[in-house]
């Protein structure tokens, strides 16, 4: 069985709270409701909720209450807090909710307004579009050959890491394909041929030139030592560059 999941709403207006109530319940959501500050202290101890709604200018909730309860929820229990109802407030008080980590609507919710704004804070966070590299990577340009897809394609590395490139090229290369490279590294010279596959492809007319991105398959121990100084060095001599700049 499903655990129930609940927002806790600070609000006056017992009409909202429960039009709110109705508009989340399909998403699996319920709504405990109080209508003023002396209700909300008193909720908050044993309330198991994901989030709270809080409705400001809201009784019993006076100046510096209000920022003293926005730390106690926020800082101290780690839940998100939605803000309602400050269309005519001073900027000032936006300012100081939003540093106690409140996210502030600009203005006077609707119910289904409250709803979308419910929904997309307690939404888990989106998939990264690419895996974060645990490999540091460097601009370069090295010319390259690449086989693949039974032909030979000249062009030229542009990023380089210890776990592939990005191989900048006109031609259409096949995502998913399998892809042999062969360059040079400078200082001293060391040739570097390579197995890869074909990761993702940038097709022309966008701000990244037009290329692949290719990823080493188990690159053998002494190019992976040799990739890894000759990274190693740039990143040294861009960080001893910033220094000086």
């Amino acid at each position: 069985m499903t655990a129930t999941r609940t927002i806790l709403v600070a609000q006056p207006s017992a009409e909202f709270g429960a039009s709110l109530a109705d508009a989340l319940r399909p998403g699996g959501l319920t709504v405990d409701h109080v209508a003023d500050g002396q209700q909300l202290a008193a909720a908050l101890p044993e309330s198991t909720a994901e989030l709270v709604v809080l409705h400001l200018p809201l009784a019993g909730l006076r100046g510096g209450e209000v920022l003293a309860t926005l730390r106690q929820l926020t800082r101290d229990r780690g839940l998100p807090v939605l803000v309602l109802g400050l269309d005519q407030r001073p900027e000032k008080l936006r300012r100081a909710l939003a540093r106690e980590g409140a996210e502030v609507l600009e203005r006077e919710a609707t119910v289904e307004e409250g709803r979308q704004q419910v929904e997309k804070t307690l939404a888990p966070p989106a998939p990264e579009m690419e895996p974060k590299r645990a490999a540091p990577r460097v601009v370069v340009w090295l010319p390259a050959l690449v086989i693949a897809d039974a032909d030979f394609f000249d062009g030229a590395i542009l990023n380089l890491s210890e776990t592939g490139i990005y191989f900048q090229t006109a031609a259409a290369l096949t995502e998913g394909a399998a892809a042999e490279v062969v360059f040079t590294l400078p200082g001293p010279a060391v040739e570097i041929q390579a197995s890869c596959t074909v990761i993702w492809t940038q097709p022309p007319g966008g701000e990244t030139p037009a290329g692949a991105g290719l990823r080493f398959d188990q690159l053998p121990e002494e190019p992976a030592a040799a990739i890894r100084r000759f990274v190693s060095s740039l990143v040294a001599l861009n960080e001893e560059i910033g220094r000086h700049i």
